[in-house]
């Protein structure tokens, strides 16, 4: 039984008429992998993000008990170190073909507007920066969103 699965994953980008292209991304063949074979595959993609993300993945949670692997209180990537400590545990590998994770694009996310830190800070409102829950936030005055260079509006 395999310790650890990758799915590829769907993108849904909305289009002007109303409707979504549908984009479907997968770096490994579905199939089963030793621990070489599937980090040989690995340093093929390094620069890929697919790979250090969790959701696109499937984890064993007796294994991540059995090696006490927590989430450290860390500023960026800690889903990358999460997963570097899984796989030193983890013995068997698979792929699969079918997309586990649906990711629909919010044309109005924080992400895709024009709001960023530098013109949150060009306004009157001004921000103070960091704030310590992401290595690129600042906690802006302005309706008191937090906007996050890693994606995230609180």
């Amino acid at each position: 039984m395999p310790t650890f699965v990758l799915a590829p994953y769907r993108m849904m980008v909305p289009r002007k008429d109303g409707g979504y292209d549908t984009r479907e991304y997968s770096l490994l063949p579905a199939g089963e992998y030793s621990k070489v074979d599937y980090l040989w595959q690995l340093t093929g993609h390094a620069a890929a993000f697919y790979y250090g993300v969790l959701w696109n993945k499937l984890y064993r949670r007796d294994l991540i008990r059995m090696a006490q692997i927590r989430f450290e209180n860390v500023v960026f990537a800690e889903d990358q170190l999460f997963n570097t400590r899984y796989l030193q545990v983890a013995q068997r590998f698979a792929a699969i073909d079918e997309a586990a994770y649906c990711y629909i694009q919010n044309p109005q996310s924080v992400c895709h507007t024009q709001v960023s830190a530098a013109t949150c800070c060009a306004t009157a409102a001004g921000c103070t920066a960091p704030t310590g829950r992401c290595a690129f936030s600042w906690a802006c005055t302005t309706g008191s969103v937090l906007i996050c260079g890693c994606g995230a509006s609180i």
